[in-house]
């Protein structure tokens, strides 16, 4: 229950020490998990033209913000709630991250949709032209030599590129959480501002004379 609400609350609201433990795994494991749910989305959309994750990206982007801008609310009334109120208040908490995710997944879905023009023999002939010529080409002026330093050189940007593909698929569902989070605390701190400010205007309005609160009407005009 301590680890939940120090997740779902942020240690700007939850009395755990949630944000004082180190959490690298969980962030690693979030980002391996991110990454192969996308890789399965975007292969059944592209496979069956859509998922029912894709074809919902309006409702995970309304509850996403609809919850998000509740979020300072419920954070503030969570420890006042009995415990059997504050488990729907963290359910709530954690279908906001769960739309925020399904509206990041299909959004980033659409990057990986592949033209109709795109098939498998075509990917074979581009590869084709561009290595088979670059090898043929490197062949042709250093022979044998140059063709093993051709496929070194081939070799050596393919792991670049994958080691570059790596990094972002570990980094970027980090950063857009953190990013996300960010965001929630920027609010929170906007939404208490607001709350205290209406709060001192009720208690200023309240501790007036009641001579001051009446409105006095403008005279009648003789006829």
């Amino acid at each position: 229950m301590d680890y939940l609400e120090g997740m779902l609350l942020h240690a700007w609201w939850a009395d755990t020490d949630y944000e004082d433990r180190k959490h690298k795994g969980t962030w690693l494991w979030f980002s391996v998990f991110t990454f192969f749910f996308l890789a399965a989305i975007a292969f059944m959309t592209n496979y069956f033209g859509g998922t029912a994750i894709t074809n919902r990206m309006g409702l995970w982007k309304t509850l996403t913000l609809i919850l998000f801008f509740v979020t300072p609310l419920l954070c503030m009334i969570y420890y006042s709630m009995p415990f059997i109120l504050r488990v729907p208040i963290l359910a709530l908490l954690g279908l906001k991250y769960i739309s925020a995710f399904f509206w990041m997944i299909a959004g980033f879905t659409e990057l990986f949709i592949l033209p109709d023009w795109l098939t498998f023999d075509k990917i074979l002939e581009w590869g084709n032209e561009t290595f088979g010529t670059y090898l043929d080409h490197r062949a042709a002026e250093t022979g044998v030599t140059g063709l093993f330093v051709g496929g070194g050189v081939i070799i050596l940007i393919a792991v670049g590129i994958g080691l570059g593909f790596l990094v972002l698929a570990i980094f970027t569902p980090m950063f857009m959480l953190k990013a996300f989070n960010t965001l929630q605390y920027l609010w929170d701190n906007a939404f208490i501002w607001i709350e205290r400010k209406v709060r001192d205007l009720i208690k200023s309005y309240k501790s007036k004379p009641a001579s001051e609160k009446t409105v006095k009407k403008p005279p009648t005009p003789d006829p």
